[in-house]
């Protein structure tokens, strides 16, 4: 009887390793966006990829503050150009850093997301 116990035993444990290691995956290493292509069709880095490829926009320019009310709104001379930007819309998130200034030299920095949300960030250059 011990016997039949200790066989049935073994014969379980085989077949539930077996089941198990059937369950693994083919290799071990997790795939990565940026690992081995297939042959004829080429990988691209997201952040190198052009942004119409991308499921949002972004638009950068670089100019000076011709007058600037905090939290209230700015605006932005570029290339002769002005920006007028609301900094009390609720609609857009505005970031601003605090050493800006009238007469400083920014980049602003326009994105949309996927969900249409638009993030406006001014920095000093």
């Amino acid at each position: 009887m011990r016997h039949i116990l200790s066989l049935l035993s073994c014969g379980l444990l085989l077949a539930g390793s077996a089941i198990v290691y059937a369950q693994r995956p083919a290799t071990s290493q997790p795939q990565s966006p940026y690992s081995q292509a297939q042959p004829g069709t080429e990988t691209q880095n997201p952040s190198t990829m052009p942004m119409h490829t991308a499921s949002h926009q972004q638009e950068t320019l670089n100019g000076t503050v011709e007058s600037f009310q905090a939290g209230r709104s700015i605006k932005i001379n570029a290339n002769g150009t002005n920006h007028k930007y609301n900094l009390m819309s609720t609609k857009t998130t505005v970031n601003v850093n605090p050493d800006v200034k009238v007469g400083s030299r920014v980049t602003v920095t326009e994105k949309i997301d996927n969900s249409g949300h638009k993030t406006i960030e001014i920095a000093r250059r």
